[in-house]
């Protein structure tokens, strides 16, 4: 069982004096508070705030907690249509079911969350500190994404009970399925893979 965390639409505007550019915490209002529409499930609009640093005289907005600069859609939006995608629909798929959430979104604007997403959780994966794990346990099952038959390998700690990661792979390519593993194993001090039973490593044999 998977469970997907949304980023929330914040309500409330945090003031932020600090210069974005020189990082002092000098900054003035610029304007006054307006309101924005934007699309999202539950919020239709929010209020922002210009600020201007009266050492260099450069600008900038604040908004609530959900909603990146420049963007009409929330974090919350954008993150549907990318686990909607990892469900299996198409890039164009996706944008035909959006708008029955009264919340349209084009083909390519769609891909770009998905690059987007997908690139700074790897960053977010590769910066976490290596973990030491006694057994691992490797599994795999054929899952449909964006619309092609795909392979998915899941890899759990097997005496925290705890699902460590999971990587796409074709499963039959034999090759991309041993690189999936190697790193998942150097990712938990492992230099070796030994083969076991129902997937499942004994790795204090190799610690």
């Amino acid at each position: 069982m998977f469970r997907y965390i949304l980023p929330s639409v914040g309500q409330a505007l945090k003031l932020d004096r600090k210069c974005p550019h020189g990082h002092r915490n000098n900054g003035n209002m610029h304007s006054d508070l307006g309101q924005r529409a934007i699309r999202d499930l539950k919020v239709s609009k929010i209020y922002q705030q210009r600020m201007k640093c009266p050492c260099c005289g450069i600008t900038w907005t604040l908004r609530p907690q959900g909603m990146g600069p420049g963007c009409w859609r929330s974090d919350r939006l954008r993150g549907i249509g990318v686990i909607l995608y990892m469900l299996g629909l198409s890039y164009r798929g996706v944008e035909r079911f959006l708008p029955c959430l009264e919340c349209p979104a084009g083909k390519s604007s769609i891909e770009r969350d998905v690059q987007e997403f997908g690139q700074k959780a790897r960053q977010y994966h590769q910066s976490a500190p290596r973990t030491q794990i006694n057994i691992l346990g490797v599994d795999g099952t054929g899952a449909a994404l964006a619309g092609r038959d795909a392979g998915i390998l899941f890899f759990t700690d097997i005496e925290g009970q705890k699902l460590f990661s999971v990587e796409p792979v074709h499963e039959r390519d034999s090759s991309k399925l041993r690189r999936h593993v190697a790193k998942v194993m150097d990712h938990v001090y492992l230099s070796n893979f030994l083969r076991g039973e129902a997937g499942i490593c004994d790795l204090r044999k190799v610690i």
